[in-house]
C-alpha cells in the first residue's frame, strides 16, 4: 500500500519509479472509487424516481378503472328490464324523447300467467270456496271452452277499492248489493285463441 511504499522508498529500498508508479495506481483506485459510488448515489435516485412512476401509475390505473366502473353503470340505467315476462300493451314514449324520474314508459301484461276477476254479487258468495271448478265464457271467444278454478277470494268489495270509494258520512245511505272480486286462475289455455288483458267473460262456478 502507499504508507508501505513510502517507508520503503525513505530508507531508499524502492525506486522512484516504483514509488510513483503506486501512486498513480493509489489515485486511480480512488477515482473509480469515487465514480462507483457516483453510479450508486444516481442509481438510487432512479429508482426513487421509478417507484414514484409506478404509484403515479398505479394511482392513474384505480382512476381509470373508476371511471369505468362509473361508465358501465350509466349505461346500465339506459337499459329497461322488466319484471317479468310479458308483452308491451303500451308505450308512452318515442326514441329520442326525455324521461323524468318515476314516469311510466311501457304498460306490461304479464305472460306468465293468466287469470280472470270475476266481481260476483255479495248474495252468491255463501258457497263459494278456493279450489272450486270454473268454466268460463269468453265473448271474443263464443265456440271454444275454457276452463279453471278459484284461486282467492277479495277480503273486501270492489268498491273498496275503486278510486272514489263511497262515502257515507252524511247519514244517506242507500243499500246496494256489493261485488266481490274473485280470482280465477285458468287450467286450460290455447296458443290460437290468446287471452288479452280487458276482456269480457262470464264465468260459472261449480258451488255443489
Amino acid at each position: 500500500d502507499l504508507a508501505r511504499s513510502t517507508k520503503l522508498r525513505k530508507d531508499d529500498i524502492i525506486p522512484q519509479s516504483d514509488y510513483d508508479a503506486v501512486q498513480a495506481n493509489l489515485r486511480a483506485t480512488s477515482a473509480q472509487r469515487s465514480t462507483a459510488q457516483d453510479q450508486v448515489t444516481v442509481a438510487r435516485q432512479q429508482v426513487v424516481a421509478a417507484q414514484q412512476q409506478i404509484a403515479v401509475a398505479q394511482a392513474v390505473v384505480k382512476q381509470r378503472q373508476a371511471d369505468l366502473d362509473n361508465a358501465k353503470l350509466q349505461l346500465s340505467y339506459t337499459t329497461l328490464v322488466a319484471p317479468g315476462n310479458g308483452v308491451v300493451s303500451r308505450k308512452n314514449v318515442q326514441p329520442g324523447q326525455v324521461v323524468s324520474p318515476g314516469q311510466q314508459l311501457i304498460g306490461l301484461v304479464s305472460s306468465n300467467k293468466t287469470w280472470v276477476i270475476a266481481n260476483f254479487k255479495e248474495t252468491q258468495m255463501e258457497d263459494m270456496k278456493v279450489g272450486q271448478k270454473v268454466k268460463l265464457e269468453i265473448d271474443a271467444y263464443p265456440s271454444e271452452d275454457f276452463e279453471g278454478h278459484i284461486e282467492s277470494l277479495s277480503a273486501a268489495t270492489g268498491a273498496r277499492f275503486a278510486l272514489l270509494p263511497p262515502d257515507n258520512a252524511s247519514g244517506n245511505f242507500v243499500k246496494v248489493t256489493q261485488r266481490i272480486p274473485v280470482k280465477i286462475a285458468l287450467d286450460n289455455t290455447d296458443p290460437q285463441h290468446p287471452l288479452r288483458a280487458g276482456m269480457s267473460v262470464n264465468a260459472v262456478v261449480a258451488v255443489k
